[in-house]
């Protein structure tokens, strides 16, 4: 049997206090010892938190996933231009790496059942914001309905990449 809590601290999980589903928040917070969190699972019966993996772009290379769904959106982690066969940076110029980089992301999108038409906001971060034009100009053609967005420069990225992307997206209907 699956109890459902809304804890306003993190709805993606259920408390259990000494056993039993806890009815309150706060247990969580409880002096026992005998508390543990386990995911929540849905309606259905299923677990509300899902990790999406594809050959199609390249394997996380740390403690992460290409991406996690969960409550019906799709949160992706950044995509650099990496060859998912090789794992080489692809084009030396912003406008190819940026093209690899959402090639990747739309894999890992495709994977999770959504798409570029379904992503709801992007985080986009830079080497050189001078590439910020460029960079643009890749951008719209493969996000037409203008998603949310925020674009950054930093100091570098994962192996010199000039650019990495990643999305928050819903599932595509069926």
């Amino acid at each position: 049997m699956a109890f459902l809590l809304n804890c306003r601290s993190n709805p993606l999980f259920l408390v259990y206090h000494a056993g039993r589903p806890s009815v309150n928040c706060s247990d969580f917070a409880c002096e026992t010892d005998r508390c543990h969190v386990q995911y929540k699972k849905n309606w259905k019966g299923e677990k509300a938190m899902h990790v999406i993996s594809t050959p199609n772009a390249p394997a996380a290379i740390g403690p992460y996933s290409q991406a996690i769904a969960a409550g019906g959106l799709i949160f992706t982690s950044g995509q650099i231009a990496l060859d998912p066969k090789t794992g080489m940076i692809q084009g030396a110029a912003i406008e190819e790496q940026t093209e690899q980089a959402i090639r990747n992301l739309l894999a890992v999108l495709a994977a999770a059942g959504s798409g570029g038409a379904h992503v709801i906001k992007t985080t986009c971060f830079l080497q050189r914001m001078s590439d910020f034009a460029a960079f643009n100009a890749v951008y719209e053609k493969y996000f037409p309905g203008k998603p949310a967005r925020s674009c950054v420069e930093v100091a570098a990225l994962p192996k010199g990449a000039l650019v990495e992307i990643e999305a928050v997206a819903v599932k595509a209907d069926k």
